[in-house]
This record gives C-alpha cells, structure tokens and sequence, in this order.
C-alpha cells in the first residue's frame, strides 16, 4: 500500500487548495491510537474486514455515504482508503514490483526522503498542516486522532528536514518519480470519477 508521501502526492493532484485536515486525513487510517481490546485494528480504520477487495470498496462506499462532506480530515480519509485499495491489487501484490517485505519498506523510505526532498508542493502541504489546528475526530468509533496528529508533527519537524538533508541522496529505482507521477494522476482521475458516481 502506499506510503505517506505517496498518499500526500496523489492527494496534492487530486485538491492543490486542499487544507491541512485534508492532507492528515490522507495518512490517518495508518497512525490511530492503538487499543489492546481492538483485534486488528488496522483491518478496522482501512474497514478491511477481509481480502476480498470488492467487499472492501462496499464498505468504502458506505463509510462514504455516512461521513460528512464538508470535513476535510474525513474526505482525506476516504482518499486514503481508495488509494489503498487501487494500489493493492495491482501494484502490491507479491513479484508485481516488490520482491519482498523488505525491499517494499527500503524503496518506501527511499521514496519518502526523495519527495520530502524535491517534490515542489511539500512545502505547501506541510506548512497547510503546520497552520491547522488539531481539533479533529477520527471518524471510526473507537479510535482517536491521537497518533495521527503525533505523526504530522514528526512529518513537519524540523529533525526530519536535517536528517533528509543530511542523507545520502538516492533517487528511487522501483517507484521512480516517473512512475510516481503517472500514478498521481491515474489515482486522482479514479478519485473523481469515483466520487461523481457515489455523490
């Protein structure tokens, strides 16, 4: 699935006016307060009950239908959702661009510091979620947005910057920013399409 970067790129193509809600919302359902009496929470905040991925895009829809649509953090957080969704199937499924667990999570940070590093909009994403407030609700029961909003301060600080600065500089092999771009704007044209037919 992809990574924070990769999500926070597609939702820059999808809304460049969007507010900070919105691009927090976009890596939410990953940073939630984790509780021992919720089995598989993760399986709960991606409402992926299961791996059959036509019942995962039902319960997208109907969390859809449910949210209000004026809240930014939640429409980020269906944005999220689709994203990982579409990519599953068709990118991350074992051999398709991964050879395994490890090589996913070493182009995932790889990728992460080459977008933080050169991408144009990070600055007005990230400035957008440094300005926005943290009076937001998570908007499954039984979580909080407690480690989502722990996150984007990690995201935003100034350590992070440093440490990216100081790195060695690795332009990604597999997620190319060629191949990152065609994404973006694959995902971002799904997204609208999707939207229109279940508005």
């Amino acid at each position: 699935m992809p990574a924070t970067m990769i999500h926070l790129q597609i939702a820059y193509k999808i809304n460049p006016s969007a507010c900070g809600h919105f691009f927090m919302g976009c890596f939410a359902p990953d940073y939630f307060e984790d509780k021992s009496d919720i089995p598989n929470p993760k399986k709960q905040t991606h409402l992926r009950e299961n791996r059959n991925d036509l019942e995962w895009e039902a319960n997208i829809a109907k969390f859809y239908q449910q949210i209000d649509k004026s809240n930014p953090f939640h429409m980020g957080y269906v944005t999220h959702l689709l994203c990982d969704r579409w990519f599953n199937p068709e990118y991350a499924d074992d051999g398709k661009l991964f050879v395994n667990r490890e090589s996913r999570n070493s182009e995932y940070r790889i990728v992460g510091r080459y977008i933080r590093l050169n991408a144009p909009w990070v600055s007005d994403v990230f400035g957008k979620m440094e300005q926005c407030s943290d009076d937001i609700t998570y908007p499954i029961p039984g979580f909080s947005a407690l480690e989502t909003i722990k996150y984007k301060n990690a995201l935003i600080s100034a350590s992070l910057r440093q440490s990216d600065e100081q790195a060695e500089r690795i332009t990604p092999t597999i997620l190319t920013p060629e191949f990152l771009d065609k994404l973006s704007d694959e995902f971002a044209e799904k997204y609208r399409v999707w939207i229109e037919a279940h508005t």
